[in-house]
């Protein structure tokens, strides 16, 4: 867990957010649905961002062009 925090803080600095949410969901009555260790991160941009994970969220976003930029911002901090 420690080095998935450490990984988590790089993401966070690469995308300088300010304001965010990590989640982790374990077992089916969780709400976990993909079954293998990984975290949410959930950017908050306005104030009436609740914490909300859901397939129209996430297919709302192009999620192949968000994980290129977060490819590329880690390139540059290395």
């Amino acid at each position: 867990m420690a080095e998935l925090l450490l990984c988590i803080r790089r993401v966070v600095r690469a995308m300088a957010l300010q304001n965010y949410n990590i989640l982790q969901n374990n077992g089916a009555l969780a709400g976990q649905t993909v079954f293998h260790a990984h975290v949410h991160l959930i950017p908050k941009w306005t104030e009436t961002d609740g914490l909300r994970h859901s397939g129209d969220v996430c297919q709302a976003l192009d999620q192949g062009a968000v994980a290129r930029q977060v490819r590329e911002r880690l390139a540059r901090q290395s």
